[in-house]
């Protein structure tokens, strides 16, 4: 494992304990050792949420998303995310795009769905 994996997961680790401050420090920490860490970023857009963050959210998961290894359940935190900011054009964008990696990914499919003019 890497120090990046290490890092990583001991944030996960507080992160599922609760302890979002210290999954918080964890997951920054990951980022200093591998820019761009999709898991660190998708995770740290996750505790924003949490938080009440909608922008720190969004900057997360479009950082997330810039990855070419991004997989569709980012896109879908991000459509999410930007649905419940009334971002109705931006979350079908990102609904499609997370079909488009896993097509049988069925939230994406069924908020798509919900979002789409009749």
């Amino acid at each position: 494992m890497t120090q990046a994996d290490d890092l990583f997961a001991a944030g996960v680790d507080h992160h599922h304990a609760g302890r979002l401050n210290e999954a918080e420090k964890a997951y920054f920490a990951v980022l200093k050792v591998e820019p761009g860490h999709i898991g660190a970023l998708s995770n740290l857009g996750r505790i924003a949420r949490v938080r009440g963050d909608v922008d720190g959210a969004l900057r997360h998961y479009r950082a997330a998303c810039s990855g070419e290894a991004a997989p569709a359940e980012v896109f879908f935190n991000l459509a999410n995310t930007l649905r419940d900011t009334g971002d109705t054009k931006g979350a079908i964008r990102e609904y499609e795009r997370a079909l488009r990696i896993n097509p049988s990914l069925a939230p994406a499919r069924n908020a798509l769905e919900k979002l789409r003019p009749a």
